[in-house]
């Protein structure tokens, strides 16, 4: 099984939809992905509970392979900067 490592940004709270909404991103591998995820509750719901279920649908959407909406980030060069994009 391969080592993740998970990050949230900052969660919000959208009363439109009546969920709370972040961006998950997830390093496997070397690679890192992010997932923007939600979770529909009440805005009283209790901070562990929304932090927990957003972990877990994020977990959910890059294990499954079939998430929505997917953000694959580029690898960092690997032979250092260009003169012209160093200035």
């Amino acid at each position: 099984m391969p080592e993740l490592h998970l990050t949230l940004g900052p969660v919000r709270y959208n009363p439109e939809t009546g969920s709370f909404e972040t961006l998950a991103e997830i390093i496997a591998d070397g690679a890192r992905f992010a997932y923007p995820v939600d979770l529909p509750a009440p805005m009283t719901a209790a901070f562990d509970y929304v932090m927990r279920r957003l972990r877990a649908r994020a977990l959910d959407a890059h294990r499954s392979g079939r998430a929505a909406l997917r953000l694959r980030h580029a690898a960092p060069p690997t032979c250092g900067t260009s003169p012209a994009l160093a200035a």
